[in-house]
């Protein structure tokens, strides 16, 4: 019995792997650029199947869905509680679409990516993110919720996502779609008042570096 309840609670303290598509996704993203397509190529084939796993309808999830959920699959704790299950969300979404040169789904993501924008009556910000000094109407939210009822539901905005965002409308040719522009605006304002050196986590919640953002912007 003893010996069993050591096993238990060891496996707390385990390293596992964390098997989701952002990393291969933005990897085959940054490779198609390259002028050797052959590893672009060969990791691609390898990793068409993986990618898919996480696409449900036009949206990605960053861990695979059991049970309706995307739930944390290597932590024995929090990937049982519900109220830690993720939405779908942007970066993941655009990267695979990015990634997937089959992505069929382009327009159903724009009307995603158009609906899950800052506008103080369906969404607004956390408190922290109000006190930017950019104008943040309009921007391109980070998740997408999955019920469409809400009344100025709190989400985040985040530089990065922002960028991975309009690197993908841009080559996709969607630049014009409803958020493009502001999101646009709003990174520049960011640039202007030097908000990437003072204020990195604030702006930028999953990518908390300036450098990080500096190269993401330069790369959108």
């Amino acid at each position: 019995f003893k010996v069993q309840i050591i096993k238990y609670y060891s496996s707390y303290l385990k390293s596992k792997i964390d098997c989701n598509p952002f990393i291969t996704a933005n990897t085959l993203a940054i490779l198609s650029h390259c002028k050797d397509l052959n590893l672009y190529n060969a990791i691609k084939n390898q990793s068409q199947q993986f990618l898919q796993q996480f696409i449900e309808n036009e949206l990605t999830w960053h861990w695979k869905k059991q049970n309706g959920f995307s739930l944390m699959p290597n932590s024995i704790f929090f990937g049982k509680i519900k109220a830690f299950a993720l939405s779908p969300d942007a970066d993941c979404s655009v990267l695979n679409a990015l990634a997937l040169e089959q992505f069929d789904y382009h327009e159903q993501l724009i009307d995603h990516l158009k609906f899950y924008r800052v506008d103080n009556i369906k969404f607004t910000l956390p408190v922290q993110q109000k006190q930017l000094k950019a104008n943040t109407e309009g921007v391109f939210l980070t998740w997408f919720p999955e019920e469409r009822e809400f009344q100025k539901k709190i989400e985040t905005i985040d530089f990065v996502v922002i960028c991975n965002v309009l690197w993908y409308l841009g080559e996709k040719n969607f630049l014009e779609i409803d958020g493009a522009k502001q999101s646009i605006q709003f990174l520049n304002d960011c640039l202007n008042v030097n908000m990437i050196k003072n204020n990195s986590y604030r702006l930028s919640p999953y990518y908390p570096y300036s450098t990080m953002l500096i190269y993401a912007y330069t790369r959108s």
